[in-house]
């Protein structure tokens, strides 16, 4: 397991490396969570803070293990509602924006590849089909059950954190004092 997570660590290092991201530093990816689901991590060297506003971008993701692609992805891929070559996907990044203060989140972009660093789907749009099953996928409670919450919470696209989601170990992890 742990030669498996340090090759995952250095794919995921490797692509956020050549994916044209603008990063201040070097990334240092820093694992806050694994499950069943896969493992997870956001690059605490570019964290960027607004004081004032309490607020922080961080960029995250999500190694997905191969039990987590057959159970999850895989129904969706073969009932039409997410395309084929999502059957591939195992590297998730996030852009977000984290409301310390009132525990709310914002994302900016998701970005999907496969195993090989391939891009599968970048940008982020909650209002078309292909990214609500996406999204779906991501929003997800600790015990695996899909969050019955509505994505967005407000106008402005900030959502609550769910506690005991993968966000709200996400915040525990980037929101210390």
């Amino acid at each position: 397991m742990k030669r498996a997570a340090k090759t995952l660590f250095l794919l995921i290092t490797m692509i956020s490396f050549f994916s044209g991201c603008e990063m201040r530093n070097q990334p240092d990816w820093v694992v806050y969570h694994s499950d069943e689901d896969g493992i997870y991590l956001y690059d605490q060297a570019n964290i960027e803070k607004d004081e004032k506003r309490n607020l922080l971008k961080v960029w995250d993701g999500a190694l997905l293990s191969d039990v987590y692609r057959k159970n999850m992805v895989h129904p969706r891929t073969k009932d039409g509602s997410l395309p084929e070559e999502m059957a591939a996907l195992s590297v998730v990044r996030n852009l977000e924006t984290m409301d310390c203060a009132n525990k709310k989140y914002k994302l900016s972009i998701v970005v999907l590849y496969d195993s090989s660093g391939k891009l599968l789907l970048s940008g982020y749009d909650e209002d078309h089909p292909e990214w609500k099953h996406i999204l779906s996928l991501m929003f997800r409670h600790q015990d695996g059950s899909v969050l019955r919450a509505r994505y967005k919470t407000d106008p402005s696209g900030w959502r609550n954190i769910v506690p005991g989601s993968h966000g709200d170990f996400l915040r525990k992890a980037v929101c210390k004092s």
